[in-house]
């Protein structure tokens, strides 16, 4: 299949060659040259898919990379795709994607959910700086796929069109899904506000 060299720490064909099923075929018999068609065919693809759903370059490379890793491993299995590994490997990256966003969440400190009106305008229209130990209570009482959306499209502020492929939806329905999870935000700060005042008397 040609010689290879590396890049992004795969060895890479010089020339890419036969179908995917084909090449998937070749990749369980432990064929090396076939990993490397397979990778320069479609990292282009997966990394432009990468980028659209995390935010900086570095990110979306390591997201690709895991997620080329996470298919070729399944491929190694016995499991994965025999055929059209794109689609698999989209699917790969936009869960890897995901875990990545969920892991950030979960490292942000809390105190940077205080309202900024410069850097994060969204949150800012159903927060106040005064509220801000009742509305993480509040927050953290939502279901995951609430404290989410809200974090991505009001917080970092993505549009729906990047929001909703991470999530598994359209995005449409990520747009629907703010809107219910900004008015179970309202109703859970409203509820910390009431045992406030009732904690007070």
């Amino acid at each position: 299949m040609g010689a290879t060299g590396r890049r992004g720490g795969w060895a890479c064909s010089d020339t890419v060659a036969g179908s995917d099923a084909e090449l998937l075929l070749a990749t369980r018999s432990g064929d090396s040259d076939a990993v490397a068609a397979l990778y320069v065919r479609y990292q282009g693809k997966a990394l432009g898919f990468a980028r659209s759903l995390v935010h900086n370059e570095h990110d979306a490379a390591d997201v690709m990379h895991e997620a080329f890793t996470n298919t070729l491993s399944a491929v190694l299995n016995g499991r994965g795709p025999t055929d059209n590994f794109l689609a698999y490997l989209h699917t790969a990256v936009r869960s890897t994607a995901s875990v990545w966003w969920s892991k950030k969440i979960r490292e942000q400190p809390v105190d940077s959910f205080a309202p900024d009106p410069v850097s994060e305008p969204g949150f800012d229209r159903i927060l106040d700086r005064d509220e801000h130990n009742r509305v993480i209570a509040a927050f953290n009482t939502l279901p995951a796929h609430w404290q989410r959306v809200l974090w991505c499209m009001d917080v970092l502020e993505q549009p729906p069109r990047i929001v909703g492929p991470l999530m598994g939806m359209s995005p449409n329905a990520a747009s629907a899904l703010l809107r219910r999870a900004r008015n179970g935000l309202r109703i859970a700060c409203h509820r910390q506000e009431t045992l406030s005042n009732l904690n007070r008397t």
